[in-house]
């Protein structure tokens, strides 16, 4: 178990299991390596991506004291990326500014050479703090300055990163109404990668842009295609969300939610994106008028997605009077 191969091999499977959603696992194999692991690099791998999936868990106050301790390492590349992920922290809660604190730091300390970045790939960690930039300035309303961090991320990162950073843009362009734009982006990617999952999850963005042009039936493939190629990503979940909203509007309220109900229970799915579809489940269970199904969902989105705990206080106070009275 000491030997440098060993402990390799132990955090390439923690890798492996935490990619695959088996959570549980991945943390037993990290948590066993810290044991074993005296040596300081080891010790400081491990650390880093134990924290990730305590993340991944929804435990912050284990992720953050983990990825504390790997900040700690001389190794800049580990350090680095335990800084991105305390950012991943802040942002899973909700503090967008506490957030961006981190990854600037990453961008600074990433740049300290004093070249500019315009023609040569940026680090992965460079890389992934700035797309973390973009998404924070597009949830501020700021589409514009979002499009230009994107753009530039998508041309100097590697895939996947660059994949994420050019969906979100074609998202950046549909916040300003460039929907031709939004749309060559879209199909650049879907002629290029075709049945890859960056295609499939670019459905979702053309689902958007159908919906928006009264094409209904061919935004309904686009989720179907979507969620079908990408069922765990992001884009996967939102073609889930508005595939539902689309059969609860033609009063197929619990078709609708018979659907987000087999999404939710699917082994591997990210806990945040459980979050975002209980949430739905809730509103859903609120329409119908079942409101201690609706506050069960709502419980469960505070636990999912901290982010929206003061969401679901709120949804649960409003609640709470004619759900005693329904008692």
């Amino acid at each position: 178990p000491s030997h440098p191969l060993a402990r390799e091999s132990g955090l390439l499977l923690a890798d492996i299991d935490h990619r695959h959603g088996r959570l549980d696992l991945a943390a037993t194999r990290l948590e066993r390596l810290l044991v074993e692991a005296h040596e300081a690099p080891w010790r400081f791998r491990a650390s880093l991506d134990l924290g990730m999936v305590r993340l991944a868990q929804g435990d912050v106050e284990r992720a953050e004291r983990h990825l504390t301790v790997a900040r700690e390492t001389p190794d800049s590349a580990v350090f680095l990326a335990a800084l991105n992920g305390l950012g991943d922290v802040r942002m899973f809660v909700g503090d967008l500014e506490g957030a961006e604190r981190w990854y600037h730091n990453v961008q600074v300390l990433s740049q300290e050479d004093g070249l500019e970045r315009t023609d040569q790939a940026m680090t992965p960690a460079e890389a992934y703090a700035t797309y973390q930039v973009g998404r924070i300035q597009l949830l501020r309303g700021q589409p514009e300055a979002a499009a230009t961090t994107f753009d530039r991320t998508r041309r100097l990162a590697r895939p996947p990163l660059a994949d994420d950073a050019s969906l979100s843009l074609a998202l950046a362009y549909i916040h300003r109404r460039e929907e031709a734009r939004a749309s060559a982006v879209l199909e650049t990617i879907r002629r290029t990668q075709p049945g890859a999952p960056p295609a499939s999850r670019a459905a979702y963005y053309l689902a958007l842009l159908a919906l928006a042009e009264g094409r209904g039936d061919e935004a309904r493939r686009f989720c179907e295609e979507a969620i079908a190629g990408a069922p765990h990503s992001g884009e996967g979940v939102e073609a889930a969300l508005l595939l539902a909203e689309l059969e609860a509007a033609h009063g197929q309220l619990a078709q609708a939610a018979d659907s987000l109900r087999a999404q939710f229970g699917q082994p591997g799915l990210p806990i945040h994106l459980r979050g975002k579809l209980a949430k739905r489940l809730g509103e859903f269970a609120q329409r119908s008028g079942d409101y201690a199904q609706a506050i069960q969902w709502y419980e469960r989105t505070a636990q999912a997605a901290p982010a929206l705990r003061g969401e679901m206080a709120y949804r649960l106070a409003v609640e709470e009077t004619p759900f005693i009275q329904q008692i």
